[in-house]
């Protein structure tokens, strides 16, 4: 990862929504952040891809491109953010157990302490819960009871 200037993907269908995301994350990381259609970035190559250090990946009603996109990245070593909406993904995306899930609308403090603690990890954090509010931070991993 280029810590100096971070590249993000938002792979997003809703213009708007990937366009909030570009903002707020804009204002507070110097790096670029790239919007994307999963159709769009479908046809990026595997070169593409290696210059980006955070994916955050729009989870719509049916997970399968979602799905097929988080396989790819994890093929490439690429970390990645599920983003979602809906609450039947909201503890995840089967598949992918402790993947992050940051649920839509995003709230800017929490878009930029999830998106700096992943560029900042040399993994991927494993457990964590669904971050839907302020009241959700610090992100914690669940524990086994």
């Amino acid at each position: 990862m280029n810590t100096s200037e971070p590249r993000i993907a938002v792979i997003e269908e809703e213009f708007l929504i990937a366009l909030d995301a570009e903002f707020l994350i804009g204002q507070t990381l110097h790096g670029r952040v790239h919007t994307v259609r999963p159709d769009q970035f479908a046809r990026w190559t595997d070169s593409d891809l290696s210059a980006i250090d955070l994916c955050l990946i729009d989870v719509p009603m049916q997970a399968e491109q979602a799905a097929a996109t988080a396989r790819r990245l994890v093929r490439l070593g690429t970390p990645f953010i599920f983003t979602t909406v809906s609450e039947v993904y909201r503890h995840g995306v089967e598949g992918f157990n402790g993947t992050p899930v940051l649920m839509k609308p995003y709230d800017g403090e929490i878009l930029f302490a999830v998106v700096t603690t992943m560029l900042r990890s040399e993994e991927s954090p494993q457990n964590w819960r669904p971050i839907r509010a302020s009241t959700d931070w610090p992100l914690a991993p669940r524990t086994a009871k």
